[in-house]
């Protein structure tokens, strides 16, 4: 008896606290992305005092906002910007190559800079990319 008493008060208990975490989806106060989207504390290049918002990857010429946590490729004929890369760049690993963070751009269109990171950062299919030292990942930041 005891045991049945126990059982039914954890399945109350249980429910009791889902009913009180559940969120209403239809709430408009409620935005599951702003909620989901994990707050990024961006350093600030030594070099050029501008802030380290994209990571730039050459083998697909790809940038990645590290604040919005978006891509911005090319697709179509345009660039575009999206949460995810689409299936045509699935082919590439984004752990394995290289990133370079961007020094010298901070604003919402890095696109507009890739014919100088192309030049700047040209991609070796051997995975090795020539680049100055302070694009490296670590180096040339700041914590704010």
């Amino acid at each position: 008896m005891k045991n049945l008493l126990l059982f039914i008060a954890i399945v109350c208990t249980c429910t009791t606290n889902s009913w009180a975490t559940h969120t209403d989806p239809t709430d408009p106060k409620k935005d599951s992305k702003k909620e989901n989207k994990k707050e990024v504390e961006l350093e600030t290049s030594k070099t050029t005092g501008l802030t380290i918002r994209y990571h730039y990857y050459p083998n697909m010429r790809v940038y990645y906002d590290l604040s919005e946590n978006l891509y911005h490729f090319w697709q179509n004929g345009q660039w575009t910007i999206a949460e995810e890369l689409p299936a045509e760049y699935g082919g590439y690993s984004l752990f394995k190559n290289e990133k370079i963070q961007i020094i010298d751009y901070d604003g919402d269109n890095p696109e507009t800079m890739i014919s100088v990171h192309t030049k700047k950062f040209p991609y070796n299919s051997r995975g090795r990319i020539q680049r100055p030292e302070e694009n490296m990942l670590g180096n040339d930041t700041v914590r704010l």
